[in-house]
């Protein structure tokens, strides 16, 4: 009875390894992808824009990457542009242009898009990205009070 009892104990012991060795190996497949997304945004090699609102009326489109932009052009659809360029040649990392947008009074804006080459001769696809407005809901800010 003795030798009958160490075989199932034994058994379960061997069982709950496998388990765990299998548990573990299916949790780390399913989040390795997730890591592996997560890492490549932080050492993402290319150009990062960053768009700041800085007060009423005033933007700052920065590029936060790690590489220089080329050929960008910035689309702020129906909003009135008074400062700031809409295509800029080279935007290298760190650099930062200033705009001043107002939003018209039929509509309301709620992002700007920004596109860009990686390669100076734009030669490769271009790459875009949409950036959000800070939209004014304070009617005393609204009206600059």
């Amino acid at each position: 009875m003795d030798v009958a009892s160490a075989v199932v104990v034994v058994a379960a012991l061997g069982f709950a390894l496998w388990a765990t060795w299998y548990v573990r190996r299916t949790v780390t497949a399913v989040t390795r992808p997730e890591q592996a997304s997560t890492l490549a945004e932080r050492i993402w090699p290319g150009a990062v824009f960053g768009l700041e609102h800085v007060s009423h009326h005033r933007y700052v489109l920065r590029n936060d990457g790690n590489d220089t932009a080329y050929g960008v052009r910035v689309d702020v659809r129906n909003l009135v542009r008074h400062e700031g360029s809409i295509i800029v040649d080279r935007f290298p990392p760190g650099h930062a242009e200033r705009y001043m947008l107002i939003q018209p009074l039929e509509l309301r804006v709620s992002e700007i898009t920004v596109s860009w080459h990686d390669r100076p001769d734009h030669l490769d696809a271009p790459r875009s990205v949409r950036l959000p407005l800070h939209t004014v809901t304070d009617p005393y800010e609204r009206h600059g009070m």
